[in-house]
C-alpha cells in the first residue's frame, strides 16, 4: 500500500513559499550588488576626472570652480548611493531572515511527512507480520488436524 501524506497541499504551499522568500532574498542581493556596482562606476568616474583636472596644466578660476562644484556633486551622488546600499542592505537582511524562517518551516513540515511516512510503513509491516503468523498458525493447526 502506498502512503499518502494527509497535510500534502499544506506542504506544497510551505515549500512554495520558501521559494518565492528566496527569489525575493535572490532579487533584493542583486539589486544591492547593482547599487554597489554604481557606486564603483560613479566613484570611477570621479577619479578620471580628478586626475585628468590634474594633468591640465593651466587652470583658470572658472575652471576650478566648475570642477569643485562637479566634485560636489560627485560626492552627492555617492552619497546617495550609500544611503540606497544601507536600506538595500537592511532589506536583504531582513529577507534573508524571512528566507530562513520559510525554509525551517518546511524542513519541520517535511521531518513530519518522514515520521508519519516511517510509522504509515513500520505499521503496514507489523499488519503484514501478523496475517503471515495467522497464516503459519492455521496452515501448522490444519497439518496438526490431519494426522
Amino acid at each position: 500500500m502506498n502512503y499518502h501524506f494527509p497535510h500534502q497541499r499544506i506542504l506544497g504551499l510551505k515549500e512554495l513559499e520558501e521559494k518565492q522568500a528566496q527569489q525575493e532574498y535572490v532579487s533584493r542581493k542583486k539589486r544591492q550588488l547593482d547599487l554597489e556596482e554604481e557606486r564603483e562606476r560613479v566613484q570611477n568616474q570621479k577619479e578620471k576626472m580628478r586626475l585628468e583636472f590634474e594633468q591640465q596644466p593651466k587652470k583658470t578660476i572658472s575652471e576650478i570652480i566648475t570642477f569643485q562644484q562637479w566634485i560636489e556633486y560627485m560626492d552627492k551622488e555617492i552619497d546617495f548611493i550609500d544611503f540606497l546600499i544601507e536600506k538595500a542592505v537592511q532589506e536583504v537582511e531582513k529577507q534573508q531572515e524571512v528566507m530562513l524562517e520559510k525554509m525551517k518551516d518546511t524542513k519541520v513540515w517535511n521531518q513530519w511527512k518522514e515520521r508519519s511516512m516511517t510509522a504509515f510503513y513500520k505499521e503496514e509491516e507489523r499488519k503484514e507480520q501478523l496475517e503471515a503468523d495467522e497464516v503459519a498458525i492455521l496452515s501448522h493447526f490444519r497439518k496438526s488436524l490431519s494426522f
